[in-house]
């Protein structure tokens, strides 16, 4: 997952979607580097804009006035370096048809894990929904990242939705803001 231009742009973890709605959404990463980062997002051209100088090595983009049942593009970029660009698209509004997909209980068999999201990827799912048991201990880092690592393997990045479960030690990721 990490290409040449991701590592330039310092992110090792991510981007990530969270918390999806008909005219918002998060875009989440982490980095290693203290730059100040922002966001560019649009339908055709990436006209808006969202920024962060804070510093933070934890990230979460909340992008705002979105258009319901809309395709957007997005591009993280720290400095002159740029990460690749990303897409999502907002659920509708109204009452339509969702497609989505559960599974859980994937906490410390990672190839099953990869096994059963690329299954549940064939069924062309608007979203994911996890049940729990996310990580076996929510308390290691590294925990989190190998869980990221087949997620984030996802085309496009996929929204996901987790439930915790009672193996991790702390809320996920250990330092993510509260999301419903």
């Amino acid at each position: 997952l990490l290409s040449s231009q991701v590592a330039q742009a310092g992110i090792t973890l991510g981007p990530y979607l969270l918390d999806m709605h008909p005219t918002s959404v998060s875009v989440c990463w982490e980095n290693d580097s203290t730059s100040a980062y922002s966001v560019h997002y649009g339908t055709d051209n990436l006209d808006k804009v969202w920024k962060d100088p804070t510093g933070a090595t934890f990230r979460c983009a909340r992008l705002e006035g979105l258009v319901p049942a809309t395709t957007y593009r997005y591009r993280i970029v720290a400095g002159l370096d740029k990460y690749p660009d990303g897409r999502f698209t907002t659920p509708s509004a109204g009452e339509e048809t969702l497609r989505f997909a559960v599974y859980g209980d994937t906490r410390t068999d990672h190839d099953r894990h990869r096994l059963a999201v690329g299954i549940l990827m064939r069924l062309d799912p608007d979203f994911l929904a996890h049940t729990g048991a996310v990580v076996d201990d929510g308390a290691h880092q590294d925990d989190w990242h190998t869980r990221f690592d087949v997620v984030l393997a996802l085309p496009p990045p996929t929204p996901m939705v987790h439930g915790i479960g009672r193996h991790p030690n702390r809320p996920w990721p250990v330092h993510a803001p509260n999301f419903p």
